[in-house]
């Protein structure tokens, strides 16, 4: 397994970087558990020209949060150490992030959760069984 495979697998790899002209990439923080699913996602992102920084979790999604500046959050719900939820409303407490754009994909029934998230402040919520990732993009 190379360097790179092995970064997106532990969900620790991200980088900025800059387009030719000097205008900077748009950075996703990209937050899933499932390997797979996060190098699709990775890669989808990647592909439709954002610079992604990935976690693994909530508590890794939380300090990169803190020390990078991501343009945008997408996240899964349903994580291994806290909830999305949970994310949405720590990065919402933080001035500096109350407008910062956070998707939720999430293959979580409607229900609860979902309204959950909303409330805590969302900005959109894409199902994954419903929504193609490069719609999305």
């Amino acid at each position: 397994m190379s360097a790179t495979e092995q970064t997106i697998r532990s969900g620790q790899e991200g980088a900025d970087v800059s387009r030719s002209n000097g205008s900077k990439v748009k950075c996703v923080l990209l937050v899933e558990e499932e390997p797979f699913v996060r190098v699709a996602l990775l890669n989808n992102l990647r592909w439709a020209g954002f610079d992604v920084d990935v976690a693994s979790n909530g508590t890794i999604a939380l300090e990169k949060l803190r020390s990078g500046a991501p343009d945008a959050v997408f996240l899964d719900i349903t994580l291994p150490d806290m909830d999305g939820v949970e994310v949405i409303r720590e990065a919402r407490r933080q001035p500096e992030y109350a407008d910062l754009p956070i998707y939720v994909y999430t293959g979580t029934s409607p229900g609860r959760m979902i309204r959950r998230a909303t409330k805590a402040g969302a900005t959109k919520i894409f199902d994954k069984f419903t929504t193609p990732i490069d719609v999305i993009v």
